[in-house]
């Protein structure tokens, strides 16, 4: 499928494994990746480190995944992407299929794992490759971003104190997104507003006003 960058956030890591492609990238922004590309010479047999200034890189989103993955904590999704850009900046460090783990080169899915592992999660303790690495990345806690399209529906603001169907929608939301707002019951009591709170404070989604009007409604629907 054809990913639809308005739904991609950084950090998120792209997953193609089929009959056709086998690729992992990192989403940076502005419709680029951070991925491991392929070696001066193709995918094995290369010189250690980057020889050609391509084989860890920064790139144009382009192509088919069937999988888009998503960190638990946007903070360390950004981290992420810090660590991956120091690997695709520093040329000592290449693309290899054979001696793949950072000594001193990494493919597609060793570049993936290397980075969110290094941040803590034992993503390699489940999978080393791209034919693993949604149910490794899913056993610690990455969740898969559905690519649908959105239809356009304005939802209105939500505030503190506020009841009815649209308070259960944002609830549903927050739970699913890992923010107990306790009971799903369409009242914006402390519990909600306090789980609120934390969703805003982590997507800083600046002021932090316990309001839930566009902003936050859209990143709690992407």
């Amino acid at each position: 499928m054809k990913v639809k960058v308005e739904t991609l956030k950084a950090g998120d890591i792209l997953l193609a494994h089929n009959t056709k492609r086998k690729h992992a990238a990192i989403y940076y922004k502005d419709g680029k990746v951070i991925h491991a590309s392929i070696g001066e010479k193709g995918t094995t047999g290369n010189r250690p480190g980057d020889q050609t200034g391509r084989e860890i890189c920064v790139a144009a989103l382009s192509g088919e995944w069937d999988y888009v993955l998503r960190c638990p904590d946007p903070e360390k999704a950004l981290q992420a992407i810090e660590r991956a850009l120091a690997i695709a900046q520093d040329d000592s460090h290449g693309y290899d299929q054979v001696n793949r783990y950072g000594d001193p080169d990494y493919d597609c899915s060793s570049l993936v794992f290397a980075v969110y592992a290094a941040l803590g999660y034992p993503v390699q303790k489940y999978g080393s490759w791209t034919g693993d690495l949604k149910q490794a990345f899913e056993r610690c806690g990455f969740t898969e971003v559905k690519q649908v399209v959105y239809c356009n529906v304005e939802l209105i603001e939500v505030y503190p104190g506020d009841k009815g169907q649209v308070v259960k929608t944002m609830q549903a939301l927050l739970k699913l997104r890992g923010y107990d707002p306790g009971e799903i019951d369409g009242s914006n009591g402390p519990k909600t507003q306090a789980a609120l709170d934390r969703f805003q404070r982590a997507y800083k989604l600046t002021p932090y006003d316990k309001v839930c009007g566009r902003g936050t409604w859209k990143a709690l629907i992407l």
